[in-house]
């Protein structure tokens, strides 16, 4: 079974500033295995409050280097090496993130990377296995050039986290046969905006997939000054397909049926 955690289900500039909900990312643990996706700036704090131990982690996952999706990745990696006392831990992360390109990152010290068991560079259409966990990164449309997505492939079926990027029409191809697709949606209807979903977006994304659930997150400030549960509902009206907008603290388990703790 799959068990995955929401630390955090807000993102972009301003809502990461004021903290107007968490930005600690995703948790997820497969047997033995457990990971931080995207750990933005509390994502250590609210693991603390999750009572999740962070020194057990096998392995941080960064999707791009922008502030929100990154910033914690440097003391997860301190977490992982036992306060850099052990060579354990793993990070999986796009290229900006590892080392930096035209400007921006990069996010993880060389002084880290040093500590870790492996440092692998996440790039579109290639396939890594951290634990008993099969990870794909996918293809992103973003600011950051080496921005990727993620699919989690076990014996429960495959999960697409979707980070920041515009659509485009090959994704419905990419998160094919996902079971879960968990959408970084960060504007809502009537607010496009380049580089990030739509609400609209990730309707017409669904409506192709067709997924067994399909949860929002990673809100900016105008979704949450909204409804995020009015987004969702929307979505689901016009899909048909089941899909919740994610909450802090939310947690999701996947087996032979999917369920939501709230």
């Amino acid at each position: 079974m799959v068990y995955i955690k929401f630390l955090g289900t807000c993102g972009g500039r301003f809502a990461t500033i004021f903290q107007t909900r968490s930005t600690g990312g995703i948790y997820l643990s497969y047997n033995d295995t457990e990971v931080v996706i995207d750990p933005g700036p509390g994502s250590l704090v609210r693991l603390h409050q999750e009572n999740i131990d962070a020194i057990n982690l096998d392995a941080v996952l960064v999707s791009h280097c922008h502030i929100d999706h990154s910033n914690d990745a440097a003391i997860l990696c301190e977490a992982m090496t036992k306060g850099s006392t052990r060579k354990s831990g793993m990070v999986l992360a796009s290229p900006t993130t590892l080392k930096g390109i035209n400007g921006s990152g990069p996010m993880i010290p060389s002084y880290y990377r040093k500590k870790l068991l492996k440092v692998m560079e996440a790039k579109a259409e290639s396939k890594y296995k951290v634990g008993e966990l099969l990870i794909e990164a996918t293809k992103s449309v973003h600011s950051d050039p080496t921005s990727v997505g993620f699919i989690f492939r076990s014996n429960d079926g495959s999960i697409g986290y979707i980070s920041d990027t515009e659509f485009f029409p090959q994704m419905k191809d990419i998160y094919r046969n996902c079971r879960v697709l968990i959408l970084s949606t960060t504007r809502p209807r009537g607010a496009r905006i380049k580089m990030h979903l739509s609400t609209e977006d990730t309707a017409e994304l669904v409506s192709q997939v067709q997924p067994e659930l399909a949860i929002l997150t990673h809100f900016g400030l105008k979704t949450l000054n909204q409804d995020p549960s009015a987004e969702a509902n929307w979505i689901k009206v016009k899909t048909g397909i089941r899909t919740i907008a994610a909450e802090d603290s939310m947690s999701l388990m996947v087996g032979d049926d999917i369920d939501i703790i709230r």
